[in-house]
């Protein structure tokens, strides 16, 4: 037996997230365990701020503690030397999307299952991955249709894309690395997203207990 992670969205999405960053399944089992024993409530939060350099910065949580959650994701800005802002002060910067990526499935088969689908756009990868994007509303409905065709994707959720890319030197695309990086090192983050560019091309430098350091100005 044991709960049902279908009955409640913000847990799936906090089991899902684990999976992919390699939780152990026993870790992620006595926590559902947890919640349900203590019958604790699960919140979906979601918390804005802005890096070094003013790119925006979105993370998403899911939690039993809002108040630990913020004081902890205050305090990863705060070492990047960003700042949390007030609730929904970057939203404005980033639009709401339900995506569906396809690997090793050709264009014309995505596309030919797509009229079928309430979907928005459909398009092609340079690493052979085929994306398409929909409604938050619509997604559920969108990869019904994916199913019944028989099609599986690699990634479906929903997501939230920056509008305007923001342009940083080296040193803020290395602080923003390294509170995106830090960031998801913390328990209750789902998802991390950056109006930021280019920052995944800065490679972090870490101490000898696996921290990341902060940004070092060469000599």
């Amino acid at each position: 037996g044991g709960p049902d992670e279908s009955i409640t969205q913000p847990l799936n999405r906090v089991i899902k997230a684990a999976l992919k960053d390699n939780v152990q399944r026993s870790t992620i089992d006595a926590r559902i365990k947890k919640f349900v024993e203590t019958k604790e409530a699960i919140f979906e939060v979601t918390f804005g701020g802005y890096s070094l350099g003013g790119a925006a910065i979105m993370v998403q949580c899911v939690t039993d503690n809002q108040n630990r959650t913020r004081m902890e994701v205050r305090e990863v800005f705060k070492d990047a030397n960003g700042a949390i802002g007030s609730e929904g002060c970057v939203d404005h910067l980033f639009t709401k999307q339900g995506v569906v990526c396809f690997e090793g499935v050709d264009e014309e088969t995505v596309v030919e299952a797509s009229l079928e689908a309430d979907v928005e756009d459909c398009n092609a990868e340079d690493d052979g991955r085929v994306t398409v994007t929909t409604s938050p509303e619509a997604l559920p409905s969108v990869q019904k249709v994916f199913e019944d065709q028989g099609l599986e994707w690699g990634r479906s959720e929903v997501e939230f894309t920056p509008m305007m890319p923001s342009e940083l030197n080296e040193e803020a695309k290395y602080e923003v690395h390294r509170l995106i990086h830090n960031m998801r090192d913390l328990d209750d983050v789902t998802d991390v997203y950056t109006t930021a560019v280019g920052w995944e091309d800065v490679e972090l430098n870490f101490d000898h207990y696996g921290a990341a350091r902060p940004f070092a100005k060469k000599k």
